[in-house]
């Protein structure tokens, strides 16, 4: 029972290798620096590879749609940016970054739901992950916040509490009377 859970990683292994091996030799006709997007895109893709297959999708299906998809992407990036080589690399470092750090857009690459050309045509804010939107989003609504006219009488009672006034203190008058 001990030597099959080697073998069988050692068949994803070669699983992985074969698919990334036939990948490269596909891309080897391409412009060094649409490889090298390939390359990367593949690799950004099969790092969420595990939880594909968590979620009971076969590890060699994985394999094989990460390369349909990494080639995919990098075409809709080429065909959007022909002649414009730097909006090209802008664009491939921009969606490498976001598929490697928000897993529910790579899986949703991997799996088709998102296509090249739409994943090519999203905004930043669409790339974001769904912490960084939050994020951002409550960023926006302090900023909001605090360009109100009324944001002090709004939030008097957070201010008092912050200061330590409290009970008799917040009848009472800065004057004395004489």
């Amino acid at each position: 029972a001990a030597a099959k859970p080697s073998k069988e990683k050692a068949e994803r292994r070669d699983s992985t290798a074969s698919a990334t091996a036939a990948a490269e030799e596909e891309w080897a006709g391409l412009q060094p620096h649409r490889q090298t997007s390939c390359k990367k895109l593949h690799s950004f893709l099969l790092g969420h590879k595990a939880a594909l297959v968590k979620q009971g999708i076969n590890g060699t299906a994985v394999d094989h749609l990460v390369v349909e998809r990494a080639t995919e992407v990098e075409t809709a990036i080429h065909n959007k940016f022909k002649n414009e080589k730097q909006d090209y690399l802008s664009k491939a470092r921009s969606l490498c970054f976001n598929i490697k750090k928000n897993g529910p857009l790579a899986q949703q690459v991997v799996m088709g739901h998102i296509s090249g050309e739409d994943l090519v045509s999203m905004s930043s804010e669409q790339l974001a992950s769904d912490e960084k939107r939050k994020e951002m989003e409550e960023r926006m609504k302090k900023i909001m916040d605090s360009n109100r006219l009324d944001w002090e009488q709004a939030n008097e009672s957070k201010i008092n509490d912050m200061c330590g006034i409290k009970g008799d203190l917040l009848k009472a008058s800065l004057f004395t009377c004489g």
